[in-house]
């Protein structure tokens, strides 16, 4: 585990540096780009779109679709399949996202800038992994859902935070999970494949006393099921950790509703894809008149990858990026923290079992909006 996060320290340092040298290079060049602009005003040239926010007009354009080669796209070492990741925004030991794998009993540590992997993580001396499937973090630690529906809530140094058993028992077949903070503890919801249908079950982590000061120290001793909901079993049903305020996106074929921490729905809110919904998430921006998107994650119907952007405030639709090479989509996350590649932060994906990375300012720039929230 040292070596581990020697090797994040060091390729985090070499990241940094050459961020700064891209940043200052940058900066220069928008400085000749404003004296130009200053001097003669010049229409774009049609082969250079430029992003512009929605405010800027009235009349908004149709939306298009366009095809985008992927950043990058990095396989899985031998023998494992990337299920599920989650993003960690750490100061010291650099940015990373940890990538789970239920078949190699693995998670994997994979850089923000190419998908680099720093390391892979079996578990401690005093803690295992089960089997890891699906993997979220909250308030600085990660909840680990394995195959045989065990929860396993562990520190940024992956041990154990509790010595309960934390094996749900109220969850037959585990197909989404998602974690969303609570004033006091937290709530978890998961999609779960039931003989009898699907079922969105909703479990309070019930902690016994602060083991601590602050309150993002619980010491959980078990997961409690609050809610079950029977699905429609038809299409696809995803939920997420809503961005927007603490509560859950729950997307069932292609509909999205929104609920707050309890579980109860928006009735007054509901985003509609042209297809099933297999991931979604949000470009969040409390700036000006265009809050963000929704980003939506589906397949057309030549079985190739699209993502779907749509207004966070009106639901419409912006655009469609079809994605050269990519297929199947299982998880996917916008990350607005700026890489060398891609200075306006990017969309991470798991896709055919693989860790996938589209830039974001190239798919504003082709469908014409905003790059980033100012």
């Amino acid at each position: 585990m040292l070596k581990l996060k020697a090797q994040i320290i060091m390729k985090n340092r070499l990241v940094k540096l050459a961020f700064s040298l891209h940043g200052a290079l940058a900066l220069l060049a928008l400085t000749a780009c404003a004296t130009s602009n200053n001097s003669t005003a010049t229409a774009p040239a049609p082969s250079q779109p430029t992003s512009v926010p929605a405010a800027a007009s009235n009349v908004r354009a149709a939306p298009i679709t366009v095809d985008l080669k992927p950043l990058f796209k990095i396989a899985a070492p031998a023998g494992a399949v990337l299920d599920s990741f989650s993003f960690y925004l750490d100061q010291d030991r650099g940015d990373t996202f940890y990538a789970a794998s239920m078949a190699a009993n693995k998670i994997f540590a994979l850089g923000t800038e190419q998908g680099e992997l720093f390391g892979e993580i079996t578990g401690t001396a005093k803690t295992k992994l089960l089997s890891p499937k699906f993997i979220r973090e909250a308030d600085n630690q990660f909840f680990v859902l394995g195959k045989e529906n065990s929860m396993q809530v562990l520190s940024v140094d992956f041990t154990a935070r509790s010595d309960a058993d934390l094996k749900l028992t109220d969850v037959s077949s585990s197909v989404a999970m998602a974690v969303a903070k609570k004033p006091e503890g937290y709530a978890v919801a998961i999609v779960d494949q039931t003989p009898s249908g699907k079922q969105l079950k909703l479990f309070d982590a019930v902690n016994s006393e602060y083991s601590g000061y602050r309150k993002n120290d619980l010491n959980i001793v078990k997961f409690k099921l609050d809610m079950a909901l029977p699905m429609q079993d038809s299409g696809s049903l995803v939920v997420s950790t809503s961005k927007e305020s603490p509560g859950f996106v729950l997307a069932q074929g292609n509909e999205a509703r929104f609920s707050d921490i309890s579980g109860a729905i928006d009735e007054t809110r509901t985003l509609k894809a042209s297809g099933d919904i297999l991931a979604i998430d949000a470009m969040v921006c409390n700036r000006g008149s265009d809050p963000g998107y929704f980003i939506v994650a589906q397949q057309d119907a030549a079985g190739q990858a699209q993502l779907e952007v749509l207004g966070r405030k009106d639901l419409q639709l912006r655009g469609t990026v079809r994605l050269e090479g990519v297929k199947q989509i299982s998880d996917l996350s916008f990350v607005a923290r700026p890489t060398v590649a891609m200075p306006s932060g990017g969309v991470y994906m798991i896709a055919d079992g693989q860790f996938v990375a589209v830039d974001w300012q190239k798919i504003a720039d082709a469908l014409r909006i905003r790059r980033v929230c100012f």
